[in-house]
């Protein structure tokens, strides 16, 4: 079994709260993650997710929220798959009115076509996990419009 992690962080201007109301709703995820195709969620801790490889094969999980505390953290973990994902995301409240968001993904599989073809997904996962908050803060910030976001907007 190969056991891996990444870690990237990023500060956002905006309060913790409203920073984790935004990741919260990994729905959106899709339009600021390269190779997410699909995020849905299934009920309030369980969600489905889907990535497409570069030969168009389709990967699909399940997972489940293990930790929350509001305005503060979200963990994770895949659940019934081969490849095993977890992390968490933590939104420290800075001064001036901005958060530090860091992310945590550890995964471990064992080798077979299916771990090969993610691993083919996670070529660089620290450059693939870095762009992806980098898009994260463009919209937190409202530098860029995600389509549908609107209907997600921090209360």
């Amino acid at each position: 079994m190969i056991h891996e992690h990444v870690t990237a962080t990023t500060i956002v201007k905006g309060n913790a709260k409203d920073i984790f109301s935004m990741w919260s709703h990994y729905e959106l995820f899709p339009q600021f993650i390269d190779g997410i195709s699909l995020v849905s969620r299934t009920d309030d801790i369980t969600s489905h997710w889907e990535i497409k490889t570069l030969f168009d094969k389709t990967i699909k999980w399940t997972s489940i929220i293990t930790e929350r505390q509001e305005d503060k953290l979200i963990a994770w973990e895949s659940v019934g798959q081969d490849i095993k994902v977890k992390g968490h995301t933590t939104f420290t409240q800075l001064l001036q009115n901005e958060t530090e968001l860091t992310v945590y993904i550890e995964y471990s599989h064992s080798y077979g076509l299916l771990a090969e073809l993610v691993l083919e997904y996670l070529d660089d996962p620290q450059e693939k996990l870095e762009h992806a908050i980098e898009k994260f803060k463009e919209y937190a910030e409202g530098t860029i419009a995600l389509p549908g976001a609107q209907e997600f907007a921090a209360v």
